[in-house]
């Protein structure tokens, strides 16, 4: 378990070191029509969509940062803190058992917005998972890795992915994977 600790706060130190300081919770413009992305990650395997995800969507009302814009769409970051389980959800506003940052790619014309789960580290036993996000053009790419305390304390690698999202011209959204 020592391991694990250390690992996430090294990633936490990482992480830190390359992002400009949050702003403080600012509204989220107003969504008349918000779509779920639905990513094929380690939170989708341990916790099947709609336990904790369509639930977790429901909690997006405040930003932490507004990124460059991608395409049409202005992108605004959103984090959030819950502890789950596969029978219940409970979100808040402080650190808990996973932290999940948002994006959601808001459309100030039509006043759509589409919202896809960026980034992660959340606890399952003795795994821990995690996903960071990284935007380049119109192509936001997703990193995931998941970890267990192994024999002797040593971590093992239990899977690692790879996603990306891209934004189409016409303002629609493809996914791609590659499981290593």
């Amino acid at each position: 378990m020592k391991n694990t600790l250390f690992l996430l706060t090294l990633l936490h130190f990482f992480q830190l070191a390359g992002q400009t300081p949050p702003t403080t919770n600012l509204p989220l413009p107003e969504i008349k029509e918000l779509e779920y992305i639905p990513i094929p990650t380690d939170l989708d395997r341990i916790f099947p969509p709609n336990t904790c995800q369509k639930g977790l969507i429901g909690l997006l009302k405040n930003y932490d940062r507004k990124l460059e814009n991608m395409g049409g769409y202005e992108v605004y970051l959103v984090k959030q803190s819950c502890t789950f389980s596969e029978e219940f959800c409970l979100c808040f506003e402080t650190a808990a058992q996973g932290d999940f940052e948002f994006l959601i790619l808001f459309d100030p014309k039509t006043k759509k917005a589409k919202a896809l789960l960026a980034s992660y580290e959340f606890l399952s036993d003795s795994e821990v998972y995690m996903m960071q996000f990284k935007i380049h053009r119109d192509v936001i790419k997703l990193t995931g890795s998941g970890f267990t305390e192994g024999e002797g304390g040593k971590a093992d690698a239990l899977s690692k992915n790879t996603y990306k999202v891209k934004v189409l011209k016409n303002g629609g959204i493809k996914v791609s994977s590659r499981g290593d």
